[in-house]
């Protein structure tokens, strides 16, 4: 694809160093990003939040950033930008999301749709910061649990195709997550919820149910730089970096809070570019971003380099509100509380695969955050 400079900063978290369960050190692994090309990587090593998070770094020009994934009752939150806990955290995972933003951190629901119980995020009662809607260590498990035999197969072929051409393997086994989309697109109505990818990367497939840090059948692929050319985060910042690890981790972390970020598949095309925005009384907004209704209209435009084959679709909700086969384009429509976002399929290829997924932009009207989640949830029957 011919590459055009949209602003952002391409990255990617859930790493897992040997520290915990990861095959490799923070200097091996972030020499495999700078061959990928990030520009960023986030460490979530298992922990409690007792541990004293390093200090960014830059190791072999990439930045590198600390956090923890904590294990609690119903599933794995991770959390970014958070200093030391003064206590352990875990147990219930409602109070572990109270206890992140309390603490100072950002917290992201972790591989919701893990078929293996302790892992798959359960309480969607939580007001979770964000929500993990891509994570291939997930999507290879989920294909293995599938009724009958056709998961099985594609792992077998899977195991086949790798060593060709790996990335576009990884790809092709992350499914389709649209139970997950549709459950994220329940809740952005209600509270501001950021869409993020994890690649939960150890350097390791682990075909049976093993301790953290067991390695005694664990296959030793994929490797941190196949997976970091898989798929990436790309986020745009409030100013370019400067080098300065620490000033740029706190710019970075700050726009990844605000949800100023989307998500490639970069096996499928890369690189990626990618812009959103949306127009209206209130002013102009991109990814993120919040702008009050009106009884005026709106504008919504994207812009990307996507191939023709793909198809671009601006989402209200659940709802389609265009859908369009342009790079750049934009759809005027009666200003209307909701969430908008945007996603992008490889039409020409089976099963019509995500490509890029973008943050909603916000509407807000008088209302618009009044009804309870819970009850929204069990009367959408997403619950």
């Amino acid at each position: 694809l011919p590459g055009a400079d949209d602003g952002t900063v391409a990255g990617t978290l859930h790493i897992h160093t040997n520290r915990s369960d990861g095959g490799a050190g923070p200097d091996e692994i972030a020499g495999a990003a700078a061959r990928a090309g990030l520009k960023f990587i986030v460490f979530t090593d298992h922990g409690d939040g007792t541990r004293q998070p390093d200090p960014p770094a830059y190791r072999s020009g990439v930045l590198c950033i600390d956090a923890v994934e904590i294990s609690t009752a119903s599933g794995h939150y991770l959390a970014l930008g958070m200093p030391v806990a003064p206590y352990p955290l875990g147990g219930e995972p409602r109070d572990v999301v109270e206890d992140v933003p309390r603490l100072g951190g950002f917290g992201i629901a972790a591989h919701p749709y893990s078929p293996k119980d302790g892992l798959r995020w359960g309480d969607w009662r939580a007001r979770v910061d964000g929500v993990e809607i891509i994570n291939p260590d997930t999507s290879w498990r989920a294909r293995v649990l599938e009724p009958g035999v056709r998961g099985k197969l594609d792992l077998l072929t899977a195991l086949g195709t790798y060593p060709l051409r790996p990335q576009e393997t990884i790809a092709d086994m992350l499914g389709e997550p649209s139970d997950l989309l549709d459950r994220w697109d329940t809740i952005t109505p209600r509270w501001k919820v950021v869409g993020i990818a994890g690649v939960d990367a150890h350097a390791k497939l682990s075909p049976f149910d093993l301790d953290p840090g067991d390695n005694r059948y664990a296959l030793p692929f994929p490797g941190y730089e196949t997976v970091f050319r898989t798929l990436s985060v790309h986020v745009t910042p409030g100013r370019p970096l400067t080098g300065d690890a620490a000033s740029d981790a706190e710019s970075l972390l700050a726009a990844i809070r605000a949800g100023h970020l989307y998500t490639a598949v970069d096996a499928i095309s890369s690189p990626p570019s990618f812009e959103f925005s949306v127009a209206a009384i209130g002013g102009t907004v991109g990814q993120g971003g919040e702008l009050p209704a009106s009884e005026g209209a709106m504008t919504l435009h994207v812009k990307s380099n996507a191939p023709s084959s793909f198809q671009t679709t601006i989402w209200h909700g659940r709802r389609a509100l265009a859908t369009r086969r342009e790079n750049d384009f934009t759809v005027t429509v009666p200003s209307a509380p909701g969430a908008y976002r945007v996603e992008i399929r490889a039409t020409d290829r089976p099963g019509d695969p995500l490509w890029i997924v973008s943050n909603p932009i916000y509407v807000r009207g008088l209302g618009a955050l009044d009804e309870d989640p819970v009850a929204a949830n069990l009367r959408d029957g997403t619950q």
